[in-house]
């Protein structure tokens, strides 16, 4: 069951089910309902599809991880430039431009600023090591069996260089 809401992972829990949580969409509470999830699992009929006698989560995380600052903020910028089309009803593809125009503007860093201030963890970004770092206590906070990252971007090499990073900087 996969969901960004409390109702998701107690929905699970009660039906013995597996629960996978979306960190980005509500990172306030996801630690704490995978937890509840973990304490009020109900075991269900082991049937093979999907029915447990154990409880079993994951968290997933929208990560990014590079040693190159300016790559770390274009997909930030790119996130965010996502979410505020979104938000105003706009639903087209970004373009590699406008991205790299938005990470630029002083709108976009003021911004980035304020999210940082707040402690808005939605986005786990940075180095590898840092990425790593977060990732894996978010992944012991939430009590979680399994990290699912998530690396939305336009650019895949991108997005396979940061895949790459992560897994080298994974302890074994």
């Amino acid at each position: 069951m996969l969901g960004s809401s409390p109702y998701g992972p107690r929905f699970a829990a009660v039906n013995g089910l597996r629960a996978v949580f979306a960190h980005h969409m509500s990172p306030e509470i996801a630690t704490q309902v995978l937890r509840e999830y973990r304490r009020t699992f109900e075991p269900g009929p082991d049937d093979g599809a999907g029915g447990r006698t154990e409880p079993w989560s994951a968290i997933s995380v929208l990560a990014f991880a590079s040693d190159d600052a300016e790559a770390v903020l274009e997909f930030e910028a790119g996130w965010a430039l996502t979410m505020q089309n979104l938000a105003r009803g706009i639903r087209e593809p970004l373009r590699p431009e406008e991205v790299r125009a938005y990470a630029e503007s002083e709108q976009f860093r003021r911004s980035r600023e304020v999210l940082r201030a707040q402690g808005d963890d939605r986005m786990v970004t940075g180095t590898p090591d840092d990425v790593v770092a977060r990732l894996r206590a978010l992944q012991s906070d939430a009590e979680a069996d399994e990290l699912v990252v998530v690396t939305p971007g336009l650019d895949r090499d991108r997005r396979i260089a940061s895949y790459a990073a992560i897994a080298a900087h994974w302890p074994r």
